[in-house]
């Protein structure tokens, strides 16, 4: 099966992208969601970044975020903790999709390359926006202020990360039209068989 990495900072619009592809999509955040509710992995989030994080088993993610998201090694602590659990259950769904004969698929990952996941991939695509512009679509989305939306764009990478390390960039700074025909353009390329 042929897995095509999807990835870009916060806020890009990834998500929509994955929609536009039209292909099974294997969301990483949405399996770090539930990784959070790993009692261990919760256990080991509390110890670092606070008991007051999770109540009653529920993780607070926007605290969470506000402390992991504080400073570099906040950040790279909550990777370690996350990453192994987050990549052991992309695997499994590969497999199930593998299993399923699906010839092709998108892995939806913000951490693709600082999580290693993709070595799983046969090709890459960045999605890149503005800062401003992500931003506003962060504090639209999370319902957060701009400061933490300015806190989270600071802790990641900047474009140029993402140009140097993957096969394809698309731009969403316009209208959605002009995502969608430059998904289309690209989706040809993408979904050959290797």
């Amino acid at each position: 099966m042929k897995v095509i990495g999807l990835t870009g900072p916060s806020g890009a619009g990834k998500t929509i992208v994955a929609q536009m592809l039209d292909l099974p999509v294997i969301n990483a955040d949405s399996i770090a969601r539930q990784v959070h509710k790993d009692p261990e992995v919760l256990a080991r989030l509390c110890e670092r970044f606070g008991e007051d994080i999770a109540r009653g088993g529920m993780l607070n993610r926007t605290l969470l975020a506000s402390r992991a998201f504080a400073d570099p090694q906040s950040t790279a602590d909550l990777n370690a903790i996350t990453h192994p659990k987050i990549i052991e259950r992309i695997h499994q769904a590969l497999a199930s999709l593998t299993l399923d004969g699906t010839p092709c698929c998108v892995l939806d990952a913000p951490l693709l390359f600082e999580a290693g996941a993709n070595t799983m991939c046969a090709v890459t695509v960045a999605v890149l926006a503005d800062r401003d512009m992500r931003k506003n679509r962060i504090v639209e989305r999370d319902g957060i202020t701009a400061e933490r939306a300015q806190q989270r764009i600071d802790a990641q990478p900047d474009d140029a990360f993402y140009l140097e390390r993957c096969d394809h960039v698309i731009r969403n700074n316009g209208h959605i039209s002009d995502l969608h025909a430059a998904v289309q353009a690209l989706r040809p390329t993408l979904i050959q068989p290797e």
